[in-house]
């Protein structure tokens, strides 16, 4: 539920939303930002279409020790639809962390709200929810360490998205020209 979700990145990027959308494609662009912000073997599904305008995907990686200590792996389903205004997308992710201590008490939820701004601006607002399957001592602090960690790893993935993108454009202007 909303309620339970904290808002743990915000930014307005300089690109486009169909840019930014090559995020969540499992292409060239989604390969080398995951390889580069430290996920290991990363695979994906195509989109398939469960209803219109609703799509899902399944998703897996393991993460490299830089960003996780246990290393562990991440089994995740996506999930996008168009905003109501048509003017972005909302992605929701349900993963699945293994390998990692107490990794079967929870489930972590990510919904990212994509949304173009101007021509080359979007906007970009993720949240992060934890869903509890078993309670455990150290729910506090898993929760506070899963919140920080994703601050941290989001942030670094969309810095890394940006450049890019950004890189992407300023090549195909040069060979226009």
């Amino acid at each position: 539920e909303d309620a339970n979700m904290l808002k743990i990145y915000s930014a307005s990027l300089p690109v486009d939303i169909d840019s930014l959308m090559k995020m969540f494609e499992g292409g060239l662009l989604e390969r080398k930002v995951m390889a580069k912000s430290g996920c290991l073997s990363f695979i994906t599904t195509p989109w398939e279409e469960l209803k219109p305008d609703t799509y899902e995907r399944q998703l897996s990686y393991k993460f490299n020790h830089d960003v996780s200590i246990f290393g562990g792996q991440v089994m995740s389903t996506q999930r996008k639809s168009p905003l109501e205004d048509e003017q972005g997308w909302v992605v929701n992710e349900v993963m699945a962390l293994q390998d990692i201590p107490f990794s079967d008490h929870f489930r972590v939820h990510l919904r990212y709200n994509l949304q173009t701004l101007a021509t080359e601006t979007c906007r970009c607002d993720v949240y992060l929810g934890i869903l509890w399957l078993k309670d455990c001592k150290f729910r506090q602090r898993i929760t506070k360490n899963i919140n920080e960690k994703f601050a941290h790893r989001l942030k670094n993935i969309f810095e890394i998205a940006k450049k890019k993108i950004l890189s992407e454009n300023d090549h195909s202007f040069q060979q226009c020209y």
